[in-house]
């Protein structure tokens, strides 16, 4: 997808690119956020949203894309296990910019990490603040 993103905006007027995703999609948001503001600065302004997004780097990267992307948001629900792995001391670091939303504490606390990561609890918690 990376080509054709690139030839996309290489070929039409786009002033702006919103990326976002779930899980393996948040992941794949942030490392494409950070490529096309590596690539593209001069041309579109980036926004990156990602729900539930493991960490796709290490502190160098962190610091590299917290520089570059700054209209980043990455939401967490809950007890999300998955915005936890990486583990920090494989040595992975998630990009900042954390917004947590959702209940905190669970007493089932091992089935609430996973069941907190559907994209429906995102969704229902999300829909509720909005209103």
């Amino acid at each position: 997808m990376r080509e054709q993103i690139h030839a996309y905006i290489k070929s039409n007027p786009v002033a702006s690119v919103v990326v976002t995703g779930h899980s393996l999609g948040g992941a794949l948001a942030t490392l494409c956020a950070v490529d096309l503001q590596f690539n593209f600065a001069d041309k579109v302004s980036i926004e990156a949203y990602t729900y539930g997004a493991p960490a796709v780097g290490n502190d160098g990267f962190r610091t590299s894309y917290n520089r570059r992307v700054s209209n980043s948001y990455r939401v967490v629900h809950g007890m999300d296990i998955v915005p936890e792995l990486p583990r920090w001391w494989q040595g992975y670091r998630a990009v900042d910019q954390e917004y947590r939303i959702g209940q905190r504490f669970s007493l089932n606390f091992i089935t609430q990490r996973f069941k907190d990561h559907a994209i429906d609890r995102y969704i229902a918690v999300l829909r509720d603040l909005a209103k």
